[in-house]
């Protein structure tokens, strides 16, 4: 059975259910070349466990084991670019072709009105399905 499930700072998530998110996230992050310490960082901030406007983590899982992940990080700056960012995401091979990646950011949409962008490495949108209305913010190292 597939499931959609929602993390955010309320109720708190488990250290275990974080570790395992971390953890996929690590092993399938398909954007920026995410390092195991930046996905943390970026997981602590959707969560609120530092200081930040928080944001939450989606996760859908089959029989109890993640196979597709994303992090929305909400920036604060709303009016200026888009108040929500998909800073992470990650999907098992195979799970794409079974609607995943459509459903997560279907739930993603609905839950921030919209106002959502995807974090990328290029200006390439290939990371996410068309016509979904979100928009693409390249990211560029110093």
């Amino acid at each position: 059975m597939t499931t959609t499930k929602l993390y955010n700072s309320f109720p708190s998530v488990s250290f275990q259910k974080k570790s395992e998110i971390i953890q996929f996230l690590d092993n399938y992050a398909d954007n920026l070349e995410l390092t195991r310490s930046t996905i943390t960082h970026l997981v602590d901030y959707a969560l609120k466990e530092i200081s930040s406007f928080g944001g939450f983590v989606i996760t859908e899982e089959e029989d109890r084991k993640i196979v597709g992940a994303m992090v929305v990080n909400n920036t604060g700056m709303e009016g200026y670019m888009p108040n929500n960012l998909i800073v992470a995401s990650g999907f098992l091979p195979g799970s794409q072709k079974a609607g995943s990646k459509k459903r997560i950011l279907q739930r993603i949409l609905y839950l921030t009105k919209g106002d959502t962008a995807l974090l990328v490495k290029s200006a390439c949108r290939k990371e996410i399905p068309k016509n979904t209305g979100i928009k693409t913010i390249q990211f560029k190292r110093s």
